[in-house]
């Protein structure tokens, strides 16, 4: 695997291509200099930091809560309601009976009930649906789908974004090759046009020949320059 000198020039356009659409999304920082990038690690830099991937993410998270909510709607929903109160302390009413016992006595006075100081109530309460029209199977069966769309639709992006990331990272790879053939050029026309100033001194080349080396150098440089634009 060819590994890639992580310039400037190679940092920013990996993070052209993790930016996404989002203008607000946070760049990575740039490596080290002299840190390296393959293939693989430029790709994972790039997926690492795409907003676009990660909107993709939010996408799955929120398909899975609607799959799992149309999966509640097939269970009952139960409820408890548990009520408390107190009231002011009231004494029982009671009645007395116009009645004498063997002994010649009245009967005692019947108390009506007991004094209730706290009441306490409690409801449980369950909803069990049973028939919609098949209404929650067709939800449950739309929600999956949607989920399957959010998933084969992430699997596209991170696709495309490691293509993307790989014509970028070889077309660096050929414009640096570029780079390397025209300043190899540059240094041996360099070096012949010493070797012809040496043959002019020497009266063994004409002045002519000199000028022609030194235009020679002058679009080697101008090539150099161009292949490092």
């Amino acid at each position: 695997m060819r590994r890639l000198p992580a310039t400037p020039f190679a940092t920013l356009l990996l993070i052209s291509f993790a930016s996404g659409p989002s203008p607000r999304a946070a760049a990575p920082e740039e490596p080290p200099r002299g840190t390296t990038l393959d293939l693989a690690q430029a790709q994972a830099l790039a997926l690492a930091h795409s907003p676009r991937l990660k909107e993709g993410a939010a996408a799955a998270d929120a398909a899975r809560s609607r799959e799992r909510a149309a999966q509640s709607r097939f269970f009952p929903k139960v409820g408890l309601q548990a009520r408390y109160s107190r009231v002011s302390h009231v004494e029982p009413g009671s009645i007395a009976l116009p009645l004498t016992q063997p002994d010649g006595q009245p009967l005692p006075a019947v108390q009506l009930g007991e004094a209730i100081d706290n009441q306490l109530s409690l409801r449980l309460t369950a909803d069990q649906p049973l028939f919609t029209g098949f209404g929650l199977s067709r939800g449950l069966d739309a929600a999956r789908q949607g989920g399957e769309v959010v998933a084969a639709s992430r699997a596209v992006d991170r696709a495309d974004l490691r293509l993307r990331v790989e014509e970028a990272y070889l077309g660096l790879v050929r414009a640096r090759r570029v780079v390397g053939v025209a300043e190899d050029s540059l240094r041996t026309l360099e070096a012949h046009a010493l070797d012809v100033q040496r043959l002019v001194a020497g009266e063994r080349a004409t002045a002519l020949d000199a000028t022609r080396m030194r235009a020679q150098v002058a679009s080697a440089r101008a090539a150099v320059a161009r292949a490092e634009a």
